[in-house]
């Protein structure tokens, strides 16, 4: 039966409750200690979601960054175009008038990005899961590593146990660092010598499901490397790319008979046209991992994976020259 806590003091109904403050908000806590109410922390929780899980203020402004890291980037471009408008209204330009056909154009550019949106973020979508997959797979094998060792005692997992951190490292340093394939492939084919010492012992079942992680981990590092480096949409983005310049050539050159509507109206779909494409072009290939890319896919598995193989080689080595002194 559950029990629910009795109403303490200062609670909706309780002992010291004050009926003044009864159906206010509470104010919003910061990490630092400072509490926000009203419009501020409603303007605090738009702009950072989940704020109150951050630690640090430090982690706050990385946060804050890594949001608005592609609209900052873009600010010296709306600059330039609002100059380009500003210049193109003073030498009066402006020959172009906003009418069904100004609209079906813009239409069109809509409907190209929102097409390609789609298309990019289902297999963005996919993507993410795949280093997370790979981290799954490296401790599948080294699990029925530990199985094979507790099943028999003469066997020694630390060879496996290395070479399967060996493969983590270079898996990390070919997506991180761009570094080449090449270890990660001879990595991979050393797994079957350590798999012939368990083979040794007459354990079939614990062979049979190591090889079978192994053909997942194959399957996994050739479709990454597939995304990584093949475009397959570079005749998509000639036609929206064409659409694009045609929208912003006709935002500098559309008229109205408020100039400062214009100049603000147009500048803000500018800035959306540049963000979109911008982002599609990221979404493409989660796996550029530079310092112009902002949406790249998670390694934060893998990473754990290699830190716990690593702390699991370092107590069987201690372990073993236990034995040894013994």
């Amino acid at each position: 039966m559950c029990r629910f806590p009795p109403l303490g003091r200062g609670a909706v109904g309780g002992v010291g409750s004050n009926p003044r403050t009864q159906g206010q908000p509470t104010p919003l806590p910061l990490p630092g200690g400072e509490r926000l109410s009203g419009l501020a922390s409603v303007i605090y929780l738009i702009l950072i979601p989940k704020s109150r899980n951050l630690m640090s203020k430090t982690v706050l402004y990385v946060h804050i960054w890594q949001k608005w890291r592609l609209l900052f980037r873009l600010l010296p471009w709306a600059v330039l175009f609002v100059v380009a408008k500003v210049g193109v209204h003073l030498l009066h330009w402006e020959v172009w008038t906003f009418d069904s056909l100004t609209g079906t154009l813009f239409a069109a550019a809509t409907f190209i990005l929102a097409f390609m949106l789609s298309g990019t973020l289902r297999d963005y979508q996919a993507s993410l899961y795949m280093p997370i997959e790979l981290a799954n797979v490296v401790e599948a094998i080294a699990d029925a590593n530990q199985l094979a060792a507790a099943a028999h005692p003469d066997y020694d997992p630390i060879s496996l146990t290395t070479a399967l951190s060996c493969l983590t490292q270079n898996l990390l340093a070919w997506l991180e660092q761009q570094a080449a394939i090449t270890p990660v492939e001879q990595s991979l084919e050393q797994l079957n010598i350590h798999f012939a010492h368990v083979l040794a012992f007459g354990d079939i079942p614990v062979i049979s499901r190591i090889q079978g992680e192994q053909a997942k981990l194959r399957l996994l590092i050739r479709r990454i490397r597939l995304i990584r480096d093949t475009d397959f949409l570079r005749p998509a983005y000639a036609l929206l790319e064409i659409f694009l310049i045609g929208a912003v050539i006709t935002l500098l050159l559309v008229s109205s008979n408020r100039f400062e509507q214009n100049l603000v109206v147009s500048t803000l779909l500018f800035i959306a046209f540049a963000y979109l494409l911008r982002m599609i072009r990221d979404l493409d290939n989660p796996f550029q991992y530079s310092d112009d890319s902002f949406l790249d896919a998670d390694l934060s598995a893998l990473r754990e994976v290699k830190a716990h193989l690593a702390k699991q080689q370092k107590i069987v080595n201690e372990s073993s020259g236990q034995h040894s002194a013994n």
